[in-house]
């Protein structure tokens, strides 16, 4: 208006103004997206492997989202395979096929460790056995916790089975401190000198121990590593799924608030409280396939179902759905019972 234009010409601009914000933003923003669906569509038709290996190395640090992924890659009949002293590195590779996990995904591992390993099989090449791996690294940055984790993950396997090898975890810190001492010192480990047809009679002797169950070396996968590799624990109840209409944690989002639903869940923590009125409760926090979910436990199902909530199995829970918080939750209202 101060510089001559009429005020109901200046509220009629603004208002067109206003009007075209509206959905000029979202129209910009669907374009972008839209270009960007085909790129990723693209490449996931076209290189599938490579695309998924990609995306699980981008949210390797979100554990619901690797799951959620690694689901997707069995769904494409693309497999998952665990970690491997020789052929992974650092993140999520592509091995033939199949997508090859990686060393810095195992807990307590550490950059500096993975770093390590890498640089000894470039620099002497691939550890050629258990006891090799034990005399070549450096056991301040490989310490027990490391080596341990490594076992359990299955990245050690090539060398025997788990059992054997967490059994011989002692021996092979052993070998490992004193080929540090020798190196400290400056002499040539003994090891190393020997022709490599000779070395067997000095090194670590696997006991013979029975192998793990199914269900152990998941659980060691799992504690390990956060999450299944090798199988999962509810992979056998498929039958059940299909059955009963069992919701994914990845669809609770698109459902509806107050929905009743059954879920088929490994429960992975719980948080027992006291209630205002001071009756028991809990929280609890189960998973599936797809990721991970909170449970409302309240006083009168735990006071009916609570000596189940401390068991490594899968369970049937009939639920009532929450969906209005930031992330899903479901009201535990009963426990399905079945044979088999």
């Amino acid at each position: 208006m101060s510089r001559g234009y009429e005020k109901q010409l200046a509220e009629k601009m603004f208002d067109l103004m206003e009007y075209f914000a509206g959905y000029g933003f979202n129209k910009s923003h669907s374009a972008a997206y839209a270009l960007v669906s085909y790129q990723t569509a693209y490449l996931k038709a076209n290189y599938p492997v490579e695309y998924m290996a990609a995306l699980l190395t981008s949210v390797r640090d979100n554990t619901d989202k690797v799951v959620l992924y690694i689901e997707e890659c069995r769904r494409m009949n693309i497999q998952v395979l665990p970690p491997d002293i020789n052929l992974s590195r650092e993140n999520f590779t592509v091995d033939d096929k199949s997508i090859r996990f990686g060393l810095a995904a195992i807990k307590n591992i550490g950059w500096n460790a993975v770093h390590e390993f890498i640089q000894a099989r470039q620099v002497d090449g691939i550890f050629t056995s258990f006891t090799d791996f034990c005399t070549r690294v450096d056991t301040k940055i490989a310490n027990r916790r490391v080596l341990e984790n490594l076992i359990k993950s299955g990245a050690l396997d090539r060398y025997g089975h788990r059992a054997q090898l967490l059994a011989a975890l002692d021996m092979g810190i052993e070998f490992a401190h004193r080929a540090h001492r020798d190196r400290e010192q400056g002499q040539v480990n003994l090891f190393d000198l020997m022709p490599e047809n000779s070395r067997e009679s000095i090194a670590i002797v696997l006991p013979h121990v029975p192998k793990l169950s199914v269900k152990q070396q998941l659980d060691l996968e799992k504690e390990s590593m956060g999450l299944y590799i090798s199988g999962h624990p509810l992979s056998e109840l498929s039958w059940l799924c299909e059955a009963i209409d069992v919701r994914r944690v990845s669809e609770l989002q698109e459902l509806t608030d107050g929905l009743q639903i059954f879920m088929v869940v490994i429960i992975s923590s719980v948080k027992r409280i006291t209630s205002r009125r001071g009756d028991p409760m809990a929280f609890m926090s189960g998973e599936d396939l797809t990721g991970s979910c909170e449970f409302v436990v309240f006083p009168e199902v735990l006071k009916r179902f609570g000596f189940v909530l401390d068991r490594k199995e899968p369970l049937l829970v009939i639920g009532k759905l929450n969906n209005s918080g930031d992330e899903p939750r479901c009201w535990w209202r009963s426990l399905g019972r079945w044979k088999g």
